[in-house]
């Protein structure tokens, strides 16, 4: 059966997750390369407590999310993927409006992912547009 692939890690790293991080990075470092001109030290002790918080998220954020992608590509590359091919079945969608997961079985084999939920991952509920119906014909590398 031919296949669409609608899902490769090796070509998905969701670093938007660093963003909330960036700003706050962004703005703390302006600060103190302008401390001098804060006119309280709890301002100035406050900006590089903002800018080492900062530094770390982007950090911390950055390499869990490209070594997760890296560690999946990985295993792809390298063969060391389970494979299940077959129909979908069970498909329970997330709803339209929460945060519950989307779930779905193939040959037995059960399957859960969330819009809300940052991993290396396939994670596109159909409410969001993701292409996983009941009765979808799919093959799956998964770890």
């Amino acid at each position: 059966m031919d296949y669409t692939v609608v899902y490769e890690v090796a070509a998905s790293q969701d670093v938007w997750f660093v963003a909330p991080g960036v700003v706050p990075l962004g703005i703390a470092a302006v600060a103190v390369a302008y401390r001098r001109r804060l006119e309280s030290r709890a301002l100035r002790v406050a900006a590089f407590g903002v800018l080492g918080f900062a530094a770390i998220w982007v950090t911390v954020a950055l390499v869990s999310i490209l070594g997760s992608s890296a560690r999946l590509a990985g295993a792809l590359k390298e063969g060391r993927c389970n494979v299940v091919e077959g129909v979908v079945t069970d498909f329970v969608p997330a709803p339209h409006q929460g945060r519950a997961s989307e779930s779905f079985a193939v040959a037995g084999q059960r399957f859960e992912y969330s819009d809300y939920v940052v991993s290396a991952g396939f994670r596109q509920s159909a409410s969001r547009g993701g292409p996983i119906r009941a009765g979808l014909p799919v093959r799956i590398h998964h770890v």
